[in-house]
């Protein structure tokens, strides 16, 4: 935790600190359409003592730090020595949608150098997109929901069931890096939202979804897909929340009021432990992070989004930063 704690102290006293590997340059773009007043949709929550990453103010500059990057207000730098010291041989899967790709991308961007949008679209639907550091492997693969098909007309249905994408990464990603993953991360949200506002026959903006269909998606369809996946792969494996999102009338059915609804049905089943469905799955707690750094930031929390549904580089890589926080904490036991 070093280098975290020094990286904030010394972009408060205006100082420079060498980067740690490749430098990420940060665009700010803030959401299309989005009001401020829509900026607190989230249900806030103080800021815990005990962080292992934070996103600070300075002079209407935001300042990242956290365990394994550093971010100042115009570049972002990944401590890429202790990455490869402490992950050795792991590859880590996430298997999500555009906001886990985006991540993933900035992520790789700031060893690699590879701009956001030709690591996107290296692949079709970015299927199997990586970086390594060193022997470690960070990879991505798009999957369509936990909720049954037919799935939101947007998705190519030749990729098969969510099921089935499972089955034929775990396939794919041993013929491509010779090793299976050692932890996954799983989303299941938007995707999710698209699929029941088609079934419902696409209602007008806000784009009310019955409560029922919530319940039944975070009570059945997200703790079966979690099995799906720890029994495909055999290993730890985590749930991603979705950030909080400022949607105005969009093309999918989204809304943030949605969001905050399945982030709570799912929260309903987290232990003191911040695992959930009896203990079996790890949390990637996304929402509320992002809710803390919105409502601590003001005015200016837009800048922290790349569009009104995808957090930009800062807190994406933090996302990245509880990634591996978690999957050291495994490590570690």
């Amino acid at each position: 935790m070093q280098y975290a704690y020094v990286t904030a102290f010394a972009a408060l006293l205006g100082l420079a600190l060498p980067p740690l590997g490749h430098s990420l340059s940060l665009r700010s773009t803030p959401p299309n359409g989005t009001e401020q007043g829509e900026l607190k949709l989230g249900k806030w929550e103080p800021p815990a003592s005990n962080e292992s990453g934070s996103i600070a103010e300075l002079d209407g500059h935001s300042i990242v730090s956290s365990k394994y990057l550093g971010c100042n207000s115009t570049s972002c730098s990944i401590d890429s020595a202790l990455v490869e010291a402490e992950f050795g041989n792991q590859l880590i899967l996430v298997l999500g949608c555009s906001i886990d790709v985006n991540a993933i991308g900035y992520f790789c961007g700031s060893i690699t150098g590879i701009p956001l949008d030709a690591f996107v679209g290296q692949a079709i639907m970015s299927y199997l997109v990586h970086c390594n550091v060193g022997h470690f492997t960070l990879v991505y693969s798009y999957h369509p929901g936990a909720s049954a098909p037919p799935y939101a007309q947007e998705y190519n249905s030749a990729f098969g069931t969510t099921q089935q994408i499972v089955t034929k990464a775990k396939q794919d990603v041993i013929a491509k890096f010779g090793k299976a993953p050692t932890y996954v991360v799983v989303d299941a949200s938007l995707w999710d939202v698209a699929n029941w506002w088609q079934k419902l026959g696409r209602p007008a903006y806000p784009y009310p979804i019955p409560a029922q269909i919530i319940q039944h998606w975070c009570t059945k369809e997200v703790p079966d897909l979690l099995a799906h996946v720890s029994n495909t792969f055999g290993v730890p494996v985590a749930y991603r929340t979705p950030p909080t999102i400022f949607a105005n009338p969009n093309s999918m059915g989204l809304s943030a009021y949605t969001v905050e609804e399945m982030v709570h049905c799912v929260e309903m089943h987290k232990d003191g432990w911040n695992r959930i469905y009896g203990g079996k799955y790890g949390l990637i707690d996304f929402h509320h992070f992002v809710d803390r750094t919105l409502q601590n930031s003001g005015h200016g929390a837009s800048r922290f989004y790349k569009d009104s549904l995808h957090p930009g580089p800062e807190l994406s890589l933090m996302y990245i930063n509880s990634i591996m926080l978690w999957v050291r904490a495994n490590i570690q036991r």
